[in-house]
C-alpha cells in the first residue's frame, strides 16, 4: 500500500455567494487548503458554505495517514479508515477526488480542511429545502424532489456522460460524477453517478448518503449505505 501525496501551489481561491434566486456572485477570499496542500474553493448557499470540489486528502489534519487500500480482500474486511483513487489510478485524483469508506470521514472530525467538517444528513436536508424541496420530499428516501439535483450538478458534458438531466449548476456546487466502489471493490459510475457520504450513521454497518445521476435531476437519499462502500466527500463550513 502506498499513499500518493501531491502538493499544489498556493493561489487565491474564490467563494461564490448564492442568493435566494440562486444567482452567483464571485468574491475573492483566502485559500482553503487541506494538509496535503490541495486547494479548494467554496460556495455559499443560503446560510451554508460548501466546498466546490471533492475531498482529496490522504491524511487527517494532525498528519495521521489514511491507508490507501487497493487490495480487494483487505478492503472487504477492513473496519477502519481507508481510501482509493477511482480504478486505483491516481490520475483520477483530478478532478474527482478520493473515494473513502465511511470510517475515514465518519470516525474522525478532522478529515476536512481546518474550519470545515463532513456534512450530516440534516445539513443535506437543509440544503435541499433551500433549493425548493417540500418537507415530505426531504424526509423521503430514494430519488426525491424535482430539479434540486440538477441545480447542484455541473452543467454540460465535460464530465457527465449522456443527457445530464437538469444539470444547470444554478446553485454553484458543481457536483461531478466521481463514481463509487461497492463493498466488494467493484468500481462503477464514473461519468454517470456521484455519491457522497454523510456523517450520519443509521446502524453499526450503515450510514446515510446522497446520490446524483446523469439521468435524473432529483437527489437520492439512502440510509443503507454500507460503510464499506467507497464514496466521495464534500465538506461544509463549521
Amino acid at each position: 500500500m502506498r499513499n500518493n501525496i501531491w502538493i499544489f501551489p498556493l493561489f487565491i481561491s474564490v467563494i461564490i455567494i448564492v442568493t435566494a434566486g440562486c444567482s452567483a456572485t464571485k468574491v475573492a477570499t483566502g485559500p482553503i487548503k487541506d494538509i496535503d496542500g490541495n486547494v479548494y474553493t467554496s460556495v455559499k448557499i443560503g446560510d451554508q458554505e460548501w466546498l466546490r470540489e471533492n475531498l482529496k486528502t490522504t491524511r487527517y489534519n494532525d498528519g495521521t495517514p489514511i491507508p490507501n487500500v487497493t487490495d480487494v480482500t483487505e478492503w472487504r474486511h477492513i473496519d477502519a479508515p481507508a481510501y482509493v483513487w477511482y480504478n486505483n489510478d491516481i490520475s483520477n485524483k483530478e478532478p474527482y477526488g478520493a473515494l473513502y469508506n465511511w470510517h475515514a470521514p465518519g470516525s474522525r472530525p478532522d478529515i476536512c480542511p481546518p474550519g470545515w467538517r463532513v456534512p450530516t444528513d440534516e445539513d443535506w436536508k437543509k440544503l435541499e429545502g433551500y433549493l425548493g424541496m417540500t418537507t415530505d420530499q426531504i424526509e423521503g428516501t430514494a430519488m426525491r424532489g424535482t430539479d434540486q439535483g440538477g441545480k447542484l450538478k455541473e452543467a454540460g458534458n465535460a464530465h457527465w456522460a449522456g443527457e445530464n438531466e437538469g444539470g444547470t449548476n444554478e446553485a454553484g456546487l458543481t457536483l461531478l460524477p466521481s463514481g463509487r466502489i461497492e463493498s466488494n471493490v467493484v468500481f462503477g459510475g464514473l461519468t454517470t453517478g456521484a455519491t457522497f457520504w454523510t456523517a450520519t450513521e443509521t446502524s453499526f454497518s450503515c450510514a446515510y448518503y446522497r446520490h446524483f445521476s446523469t439521468g435524473s435531476a432529483q437527489i437520492g437519499r439512502n440510509p443503507n449505505g454500507e460503510k464499506k462502500f467507497g464514496l466521495a466527500v464534500r465538506c461544509i463550513r463549521k
